[in-house]
């Protein structure tokens, strides 16, 4: 059996091939997706540490030891599956966490997002959905 491949998760915006930001957490990643692109996530999301296995070796920083070559993957926000392209995680997220997506929780009135800011639909005059927020939670 070969190796494990080195892998660095890299934490990177897919929604616009114009945004290019970087984080280092899936966390950070999440916050910026709401604040920046307006998606929509529950308060909490319980998804497991990623573990080394017997085709992964996942590394804190993007350097391995001399002898290997590290792999950069791209990490879903929201589950643990990763992706040697940023497209192949677009097309993964847009698949499989659509719920996610900017608009598909409005139907379902009141969302929450992970910094803790409540959003509401309100309909306006020309019946374009605004979101509004409503405060932080303590």
């Amino acid at each position: 059996m070969p190796p494990p491949t080195p892998v660095f998760i890299a934490h990177c915006c897919f929604k616009s091939s114009n945004c290019k930001r970087r984080y280092n957490s899936s966390q950070n990643l999440r916050r910026h997706l709401i604040l920046a692109h307006q998606f929509e996530f529950p308060e909490r999301i319980d998804k497991p540490r990623m573990r080394n296995n017997a085709s992964y070796l996942y590394l804190a920083e993007p350097s391995a030891p001399l002898d290997q070559a590290v792999s950069i993957h791209f990490g879903c926000p929201v589950c643990t599956d990763h992706f040697s392209e940023l497209t192949s995680l677009e097309a993964h997220y847009t698949t499989n966490h659509n719920e996610h997506l900017p608009g598909q929780q409005s139907e379902q009135g009141q969302s929450r997002s992970s910094t803790g800011i409540s959003s509401v639909s309100v309909d306006d005059n020309d019946s374009n959905s605004a979101s509004y927020a409503l405060g932080r939670r303590r």
